[in-house]
């Protein structure tokens, strides 16, 4: 998790399954989804340089964006803001 949270535009590192798959957050306004993708294989380098472990670890970019509304935001269902 350290490793991982160490590289920019990361937001939370897990790892699950005993370590053998690492689940990496970014912050989709830092990167690009070309630039997750190779984020996810600078880790999965950058482990395999500096650790030693048995078989193999899995390394899961996510880029997620959520965006949010309610029906207060909006004057007699119009579409109009506030």
């Amino acid at each position: 998790e350290e490793l991982a949270n160490s590289f920019e535009g990361v937001a939370k590192t897990y790892a699950l399954s005993a370590g053998r798959e690492i689940r990496v957050m970014i912050l989709p306004e830092k990167l690009t989804d070309q630039e997750s993708e190779m984020l996810s294989a600078d880790i999965a380098r950058k482990i395999k340089e500096s650790m030693e472990y048995p078989g193999q670890i899995k390394v899961t970019v996510i880029r997620q964006l959520i965006a949010n509304s309610t029906t207060d935001e909006f004057l007699s269902g119009n579409g109009s803001m506030n």
